[in-house]
């Protein structure tokens, strides 16, 4: 029977989200860690019951000969209401001069949550994609998602699946529901990675964004020079 209902969402927050417990998760890019706020990108510090966060990064990744800067705000959550994790990434191109390469940009935002009661992470997992491409981005760039799942008692991650890759100027909208069969453990670790396809010609200020929001009516962001937003709503329930 039924455990205990949680939720876990990607949402937009804001600055100044009261923090009780830091255990902050991590991002790696191209499968290079670049930013560890207590744990390390193999093993992200985990968010245990009554226990919360949020914290901001920022830091710049070359790929190939050109520059970007990846930012935003990563933050998790776990009580009585349900697990809780959120993130906003924005990456830009810094090139004074439009690209000449096709620049992949693999973003991966990792966070576990910790649970040493009895039962199973198994049920269905819902995964809500807002998307916005706008800016200076080369012809026939995009972007995707894909949230991935890994417990002990998994075999291995396990996907939502795949939304996109979406192309073209506007808004962009991607929805997918999958049981997932996760088994047992004490950790569930999640894995929402996103992928920056930059062809070249983007110019100085074209970029993407991960601005994430738990209604479609709520998915465009403000900010310009965007090529992507990305948010899932989750739910699960371990049983015994």
């Amino acid at each position: 029977m039924p455990k205990r209902f949680r939720t876990i969402t990607m949402a937009v927050f804001a600055a100044g989200l009261t923090v009780a417990t830091a255990f902050a998760g991590s991002v790696s890019v191209n499968a290079t860690c670049e930013y560890n706020g207590g744990g390390t990108c193999a093993s992200p510090n985990q968010v245990a019951y009554n226990g919360s966060w949020n914290d901001t990064f920022g830091f710049t990744y070359t790929a190939g000969t050109d520059l970007y800067s990846i930012s935003g705000i990563i933050a998790a959550s776990y009580g009585a209401g349900g697990t809780v994790f959120q993130t906003n990434i924005v990456a830009v191109y810094l090139g004074g001069t439009p690209s000449t390469s096709n620049d992949v940009l693999t973003v991966d935002v990792l966070q576990s949550f910790f649970d040493n009661s009895a039962g199973v992470w198994d049920g269905s997992y819902t995964e809500s994609v807002p998307i916005v491409i706008t800016g200076a981005i080369g012809a026939g760039s995009s972007v995707s998602a894909n949230l991935l799942y890994t417990t002990a008692g998994s075999g291995g991650p396990q996907a939502v699946g795949l939304l996109g890759p979406y192309t073209g100027t506007g808004n962009h909208f991607g929805l997918l529901s999958t049981n997932l069969t996760l088994g047992g453990g004490n950790v569930l670790a999640g894995d929402f990675r996103f992928v920056f396809n930059f062809q070249a010609g983007t110019t100085l200020g074209g970029g993407g964004a991960v601005n994430a929001t738990p209604e479609p009516a709520e998915m465009v962001p403000t900010a310009v020079l965007m090529l992507g937003g990305a948010a899932f709503l989750v739910r699960r329930k371990k049983t015994a």
